[in-house]
C-alpha cells in the first residue's frame, strides 16, 4: 500500500488524460437523459482495475463544471481516497453510520476544489456489509443528497465481495470498471451477475 498520488485531473487539467475523464463524464451525462444521474456507484470485477483512480479523476470532472459532489469511500476493506486527496481517515463514512448526534456532512471534509467534498471511509468495521445495506445507509445517501447535485460512491470489487451488489439498490447507476486486455470475460461475466 505505497503513496498515491494526488487526482491526475488536480495536477494536470490540460492533459489528453485529463481530456478522456471529461469524456467519460460527457458520456455519462449523454447517458443520463432518459433519468437523472444524481448517484452514481463505481466498481470493479477484481481488485487492481484502478475503480479508486477513476472514481477521484471523475468526481474532480464533474466538480469542475461547478456541480457540487461528494465522494464517498465505501470501500470499507481497503480505502485509498483519503490518500488520493491528502486527508484524514480517523472519521469518515463509518463514524457518520455510528453517530446519532452529529449529521454525516460534519464528516464530509474539503478538497481544493470548493465543489467538491470527501466522506473518507473512516475506521474499518468488522461488519462492512451490514452498515453498507442499512436503512442508515440509506438515510445517510438521502440526506447528503438533499445537499449535493451528485454524489459518487467507490465500492469493493463484485466478485470478491458483497458491499457493491448492497449499495447498487441506492444508486442511480452503476460504473464497472474493467482493465482491458487483462480481466477475462468470464469474470466480467460474474461481476456483472452479481
Amino acid at each position: 500500500q505505497g503513496k498515491l498520488n494526488r487526482p491526475y485531473m488536480l495536477q494536470h487539467s490540460r492533459s489528453a488524460q485529463a481530456e478522456s475523464y471529461r469524456i467519460l463524464r460527457t458520456n455519462l451525462q449523454f447517458a443520463a437523459v432518459a433519468r437523472s444521474l444524481r448517484r452514481l456507484l463505481v466498481t470493479s470485477a477484481v481488485p487492481g482495475e484502478g475503480k479508486s483512480e477513476i472514481s477521484a479523476n471523475l468526481a474532480v470532472a464533474v466538480a469542475q463544471t461547478g456541480r457540487k459532489v461528494i465522494l464517498i469511500d465505501g470501500d470499507l476493506h481497503r480505502p485509498r481516497l483519503h490518500r488520493q486527496f491528502s486527508l484524514v481517515n480517523n472519521l469518515g463514512l463509518t463514524t457518520a453510520l455510528l453517530d446519532d448526534d452529529a449529521p454525516p456532512e460534519s464528516y464530509v471534509q474539503r478538497t481544493a476544489l470548493p465543489t467538491l467534498g470527501v466522506l473518507t471511509s473512516g475506521p474499518l468495521p468488522p461488519n462492512a456489509a451490514e452498515l453498507l445495506g442499512s436503512q442508515r445507509m440509506h438515510d445517510l445517501l438521502d440526506r447528503l443528497q438533499s445537499q449535493v447535485d451528485f454524489i459518487l460512491i467507490d465500492t469493493p470489487p463484485t466478485t470478491i465481495l458483497a458491499d457493491a451488489a448492497l449499495l447498487t439498490s441506492q444508486a442511480d447507476s452503476v460504473l464497472l470498471v474493467i482493465r482491458a486486455g487483462k480481466t477475462s470475460r468470464e469474470v466480467i461475466k460474474r461481476a456483472l451477475a452479481a
